[in-house]
């Protein structure tokens, strides 16, 4: 039996670690251990379409048997140019420090969040944050990527709610 390690990236291209290459620059894996790794352009870089990068042997096969690869249409040249100039901006080509001012302001937000929901007595899960070493993990308690918190209860869906809504918490329910 073959296994194989997939990635799915939508929401941490852009986003998550020192420069906002994702995941695998996060938790310091080597993307060349990763398998299949796919993500979108429509988040961090405000466009449309995205990416699956594995094998050139996978990747022919989606090209050639995908309905979206087979019936749809190929990104246009506008598109395509805004998401590479995202990527600039993000590694700081232009010459700026747009990027990396970016993604602090998105570290500081998300340890904000965590800090408040653990305030309101929330028990959070360190997801991402445990593939950290423990001594890193133990000198970073309160530094995590964004979280997802379960509401299980229409009760708490509305304690959630009222709690978020009247606080400067930045978050969003759905």
């Amino acid at each position: 039996m073959q296994c194989y390690v997939y990635l799915d990236e939508a929401h941490s291209i852009g986003c998550l670690g020192k420069t906002g290459r994702g995941a695998c620059e996060y938790t310091g894996v080597d993307p060349a251990d990763v398998d299949i790794m796919m993500g979108t352009f429509t988040k961090s870089f405000g466009a449309m379409g995205g990416y699956i990068a594995s094998s050139p042997e996978l990747c022919q096969y989606l090209r050639s048997h995908s309905a979206s690869a087979v019936y749809g249409n190929s990104m246009s040249p506008v598109v395509v140019q805004q998401t590479l100039r995202a990527f600039e901006v993000l590694v700081g080509d232009d010459g700026t420090t747009t990027g990396a001012d970016k993604l602090a302001a998105i570290r500081n937000n998300a340890n904000y969040f965590r800090l408040k929901c653990m305030q309101m007595g929330y028990v959070l899960a360190l997801a991402l944050h445990a593939c950290k070493p423990k001594e890193e993990r133990r000198k970073n308690k309160r530094h995590s990527p964004p979280c997802c918190i379960a509401l299980c209860s229409c009760c708490f869906i509305w304690a959630a709610w009222r709690c978020m809504a009247s606080s400067t918490l930045p978050s969003f329910l759905s």
